[in-house]
């Protein structure tokens, strides 16, 4: 469903209606109009060296006090003329909360490593239950990255449970979290000034 064009006033600020979390397979979602804002997870699961727990907790963290050269999500995201430049700094989640956003949905598509970022998201979100009833896990059983972007403005793509989906991320031993050992090398594919939807 298209969301409006013209944001909400919310708290001096605007509010955000919906957020996609998408693979990097889904950035074609930024010009389908479905949402206010779409994130792209730019990490590889399945070739090359793993990403490290710190600098997957560091991607959806935001900057803070971390080191100007790190990726974080908001490097991905296309710049909004309503949102303050210091916001795109912080916390991917704090970010939601402070732009009043209803609706935060995964769509995440068959393809190997899209579905080991599934995995670790859902992994990530089960420790943040106060955002539980705004997620939503949409059924994408098609290509992300060969999807017309107009095709996907009215694509119907049914909602599954996400209560099941984050017990079965919790069964999976091999997923990707903190509590793994980090690995020395960040398995990013892109570089810190390189912005994924430009």
């Amino acid at each position: 469903m298209p969301t409006s064009s013209v944001p909400v006033s919310f708290w001096g600020a605007f509010a955000m209606k919906r957020v996609i979390l998408t693979s990097s397979s889904g950035v074609g979602l930024a010009h389908a109009d479905r949402a206010d804002m779409v994130v792209p997870f730019i990490f590889r699961f399945v070739s090359g060296p793993l990403p490290s727990a710190e600098h997957l907790n560091g991607y959806l963290g935001g900057r803070a006090l971390r080191i100007f050269e790190e990726i974080i999500w908001s490097d991905c995201v296309r710049q909004l003329p309503y949102v303050q430049r210091l916001d795109r700094e912080g916390a991917l989640l704090w970010f939601c909360e402070t732009y009043g956003v209803e609706l935060i949905e995964l769509w995440f598509d068959p393809e190997p490593n899209s579905q080991l970022q599934l995995i670790w998201i859902l992994d990530y979100l089960r420790s943040e239950p106060s955002i539980a009833s705004s997620l939503r896990l949409r059924r994408v059983d098609f290509d992300l990255r060969g999807a017309d972007p107009a095709e996907l403005r009215h694509r119907d793509v049914r909602e599954l449970d996400i209560k099941k989906a984050i017990s079965r991320s919790r069964a999976w031993p091999g997923r990707p979290t903190a509590r793994r050992r980090p690995s020395s090398a960040p398995g990013c594919s892109t570089g810190r000034s390189a912005n994924c939807l430009s």
